[in-house]
């Protein structure tokens, strides 16, 4: 009884700290985003950020909406901003002050339940360092600002630990509000679907077939039904992807986007273009070899996915693919495993320079860099 009572009071403790771990790092992204200087929409809402404040004050474009460039919010999946509009109606927040408290949520929420997928799914874990990272490593600051990053990561850890757990319904009810988050989030179910395979394969217990096919039914049920909705609205339900050629993404094979942006920075190696597409394709090239990483591994569902949810944007080009990394957190978990197989101080090292990377990127990103778009 007492050795229970000492375990939950460690416990809480840790807890208590992984939320202080958390509160510092957001003093840390608003002092060096220049919150302190004034206005906090304009020093830490960048780009997609405005879009998505412009869906939660005034909803979806029609037809005759569109931007003379041909762009429109129908690019941006609606879970997040509707939840924003739901927490405007109920408190009277402003759309950004919505859109950043539901990331922030989502960002705290995600970070324990990957500690605790983390405990479940390794035998030799460091959850001080996958906190460290989590909040602090590259491109975290995209999980505190208005972006949708920080609910994909939350939705996708909930339906990965609901798995693991044995309660198959709610990993598809997880899989479920992902798709109506980010395209990608329909990808999940493939790699549910390579798990439950490779589980049977090998004569694990698994669910019942039509538990598991019924699970993986529900994962793109937010996808269709954005996809009635636009079809409702603006007559075509296939528009969020219609709409990425205003950007100018276009469909192409992966390999073709990796190649085409090595072979722009080679022939441009002095200009600045040249410079961000090696850069853009070296994200890809190794976001790629962690989902290797954790297929060779043994972590099927993790791999899988992480596969697929990079592959997806790579058929349309490089642009913020280094950002992509930070949504999908079984790349954290990859980054995890191989650094748990070097020696404690080298670990860390890396970790402290992983983070002074971070706060490079987030001086330019708030400066307006856009190739940290």
């Amino acid at each position: 009884m007492v050795f229970h009572a000492r375990d939950s009071l460690l416990q809480i403790n840790r807890t208590w700290a992984l939320v202080a771990l958390f509160i510092f790092s957001r003093l840390v992204f608003a002092l060096l985003g220049g919150w302190w200087q004034g206005d906090s929409v304009s020093a830490f809402c960048q780009w997609d950020c405005h879009w998505y404040i412009g869906i939660v004050q005034q909803g979806y474009f029609t037809p005759d909406e569109v931007l003379a460039n041909g762009r429109s919010n129908w690019a941006y999946f609606p879970l997040y901003p509707l939840l924003a509009r739901g927490l405007v109606s109920i408190t009277g927040l402003s759309a950004f002050w919505s859109l950043w408290l539901i990331a922030n949520t989502a960002a705290l929420l995600a970070l324990l339940v990957l500690l605790r997928y983390l405990r479940m799914t390794r035998s030799v874990v460091s959850p001080w360092l996958v906190a460290s990272l989590f909040c602090l490593g590259p491109y975290s600051f995209y999980l505190a600002s208005g972006y949708s990053e920080a609910l994909f990561a939350l939705l996708l850890l909930g339906s990965a630990l609901s798995w693991q757990r044995g309660r198959t319904l709610a990993a598809g009810g997880f899989g479920m509000f992902l798709s109506a988050s980010r395209v990608v989030g329909v990808a999940w179910a493939v790699g549910l679907l390579a798990q439950w395979l490779w589980q049977r394969h090998h004569r694990q217990q698994t669910p019942r077939w039509f538990i598991a096919l019924a699970a993986l039914a529900l994962c793109p049920l937010g996808l269709l039904g954005y996809m009635l909705y636009l079809w409702i609205h603006v007559g075509d339900p296939l528009a969020f992807l219609h709409v990425q050629a205003a950007w100018g993404r276009t469909l192409q094979w992966p390999i073709e986007t990796l190649l085409g942006g090595f072979r722009n920075g080679i022939e441009h190696p002095g200009q600045q273009g040249g410079r961000v597409a090696l850069y853009e394709v070296s994200a890809g090239v190794v976001g790629l070899l962690l989902a290797l990483w954790l297929l060779h591994r043994g972590r099927v569902a993790e791999g899988v996915a992480a596969s697929v949810m990079l592959l997806i944007p790579l058929a349309t080009g490089l642009e913020s693919l280094p950002r992509y990394l930070v949504g999908i957190p079984f790349m954290l978990l990859a980054v995890h495993d191989g650094l748990m197989r070097i020696p404690v101080v080298w670990r860390w090292l890396m970790v402290l320079a992983l983070i002074a990377l971070n706060l490079w990127l987030l001086a330019g990103w708030s400066a307006g860099a856009e190739w940290l778009k």
